[in-house]
């Protein structure tokens, strides 16, 4: 769907919910994690590069960043937390958990 209106006001917010419900579906049995991963993957991904200043992209880094932890990719997810750190408001309420995970990885990784 989101790919036949790009351009739509809430595509962004579409696509995201794409990749919420691939999970939720994975999560109920209907999909193998095989078979899903690579999609959610995908559809996060796909705010990350097409709709960078849709209200989901912070979340959708967040997403991110913990699939890369999962697969033990800690430069990867240090990508994806410095990014919700550009994306984010400024008043969001997980800015400081975020920071602080980030000096953790950080530390870890030199």
């Amino acid at each position: 769907m989101v790919s036949e209106w790009p351009d739509y006001e809430y595509a962004g917010i579409a696509q995201c919910l794409v990749g919420d419900y691939l999970q939720k579906l994975m999560n109920a049995g209907g999909l193998s994690s095989t078979e899903a991963w690579p999609k959610i993957e995908q559809a996060y991904m796909a705010v990350l590069e097409n709709y960078p200043d849709c209200s989901l992209a912070p979340d959708a880094c967040l997403k991110m960043a913990a699939f890369s932890l999962k697969r033990q990719q800690r430069l990867e997810a240090i990508t994806f937390f410095e990014l919700f750190l550009e994306l984010a408001k400024p008043n969001d309420p997980r800015i400081e958990r975020i920071k602080a995970k980030l000096e953790g990885l950080r530390n870890a990784v030199e």
